[in-house]
């Protein structure tokens, strides 16, 4: 869950020591590929340390507020009145919950990507990149002047834009993949934890697909469907067949059942849920292609599952059993 955005004269400002550590590694990453980089901390706010580095030239957002509030930034928490801070906010938390990089674009044209930081399972804060157009100059300059309040004319917005280059996606994309391995790095004793969100949000998404064809399936005054019992033995089948793709597409449709049948009731699927990794459990002595060694972890997955407190958990759990059988 992410952390509650207080007003600014509540915060008691911190610095999380990992994201200070950040500051060499970025600094790297900003002079070799011309990007400009900020360090945001868990109140999406840039950290103080490095409020020096952030009014240069290629940070266009100072001169946004300027044109369009008449706003000077002279402090960190001046950032606080950024019109597209919501937009900023919004970008950090899709990094967070998908555990990867989030590319957005602002009304203006400027490619913006973030990726979050963790120390062990915790999110302590996230980077932002830009400094690159997705328009031509013209259009952006063209779009400055509507938003504006200032007299300037658009000769000298499109000076002001000079040290835009124009990016195509590909290159966006490179850039925020980079900017992920340096959040990757950077992050302490999380082990895998980007990839363990990144898998989940995944999960997520294909579980979500099938709970949308169910419920054109089933109107909201029909009976809920009954246990799907030819459905966990096309599962179990795919499974001993090693036919993972369809293993895989099988779970996800039990699974958005399960949450059509029963409300999304955790402990009734939860139930359901170890049903289904004790038919797996068994598969022992009647599939070949399974290595033996494998179902001495059963006993480990099952207590698992008796204990996470959530369905992304619970779910994630059975995928990861049913992955090295598939």
């Amino acid at each position: 869950m992410m952390k509650k955005i207080y007003p600014i004269s509540w915060i008691q400002h911190q610095t999380d020591p990992l994201l200070l550590k950040a500051q060499f590694i970025l600094s790297a990453y900003s002079k070799s590929t011309g990007a400009q980089i900020c360090i945001m901390d868990l109140n999406y706010l840039s950290i103080p340390e490095i409020f020096n580095e952030t009014t240069t030239e290629k940070n266009f957002c100072l001169y946004c507020m300027k044109h369009r509030l008449n706003l000077t930034v002279n402090k960190n928490q001046d950032y606080v009145f950024h019109p597209c801070r919501e937009m900023h906010i919004n970008g950090m938390k899709n990094a967070f919950l998908s555990g990867g990089s989030h590319i957005y674009k602002c009304e203006l044209g400027f490619n913006f990507w973030s990726s979050p930081v963790y120390s062990g399972r915790r999110f302590v804060g996230a980077f932002i990149g830009s400094g690159f157009l997705d328009n031509d100059k013209q259009e952006t300059a063209e779009k400055i002047q509507l938003l504006g309040n200032s007299i300037e004319s658009k000769n000298k917005i499109l000076e002001r834009l000079s040290p835009f280059p124009r990016a195509d996606s590909q290159h966006v994309k490179a850039l925020a993949e980079l900017m992920l391995i340096c959040a990757e790095s950077l992050s302490q004793d999380s082990g895998d934890y980007h990839e363990t969100i990144k898998r989940r949000a995944i999960q997520q998404k294909e579980i979500m697909a099938e709970q949308e064809k169910l419920r054109e399936k089933y109107l909201p005054n029909d009976p809920p469907p009954k246990h799907p019992v030819q459905m966990e033995e096309s599962f179990l089948e795919a499974v001993r067949l090693g036919d993972a793709l369809r293993a895989r597409q099988i779970l996800n449709e039990l699974l958005g059942l399960f949450v059509l049948s029963y409300s999304e009731d955790f402990k009734i699927i939860q139930f359901r849920v170890i049903e289904l990794a004790v038919l797996l459990s068994r598969m022992e002595n009647t599939s070949l292609c399974i290595p033996n060694t494998y179902f001495g972890m059963a006993r480990q997955f099952l207590q698992r599952l008796n204990e996470v407190e959530d369905l992304e958990e619970l779910f994630d759990t059975l995928h990861l059993m049913t992955r090295p059988l598939a």
